[in-house]
């Protein structure tokens, strides 16, 4: 049997890393928060452990960016529930906390923009006193 190589152009070499920043609600009320490069198998890992009520995974992004909404997750979720000892399981949540997250990590894309476009003007002004 001969296998086809799949062209280049179609799969780069530096093809960048996903990363997956997940909720998953157990029946007994526990909340997890997470971060996984393989979601198919962090289900399956979670399914064999205990029996979840649902699952929850925001979209694809950068590592460095999933770890950083982990983060922010886990601050917040400390916040308004209970954190079992030292994990990312909290008790006292349910199911709506996937909008607190998605709500807390975009006002956290917007103010990120906001520096950009601020750190832009900035160069841009000083560019102009450079040349004038």
């Amino acid at each position: 049997m001969t296998t086809r190589k799949i062209p280049k152009c179609i799969c780069p070499k530096e093809v960048e890393e996903r990363a997956f920043v997940y909720l998953i609600g157990w029946k007994d009320g526990r909340v997890k928060v997470g971060m996984t490069k393989n979601p198919r198998w962090r289900i399956e890992t979670h399914m064999r452990a205990s029996e979840y009520a649902w699952f929850h995974f925001f979209a694809p992004m950068n590592p460095r960016e999933a770890y950083s909404m982990e983060r922010r997750a886990l601050e917040k979720l400390g916040e308004i529930g209970t954190r079992v000892r030292k994990t990312e399981t909290f008790l006292g949540l349910d199911r709506s906390v996937i909008a607190v997250i998605r709500d807390e990590w975009c006002k956290h894309l917007v103010s990120r923009a906001r520096w950009r476009a601020e750190q832009v003007a900035m160069s841009h002004r000083l560019a102009l006193r450079s040349v004038g």
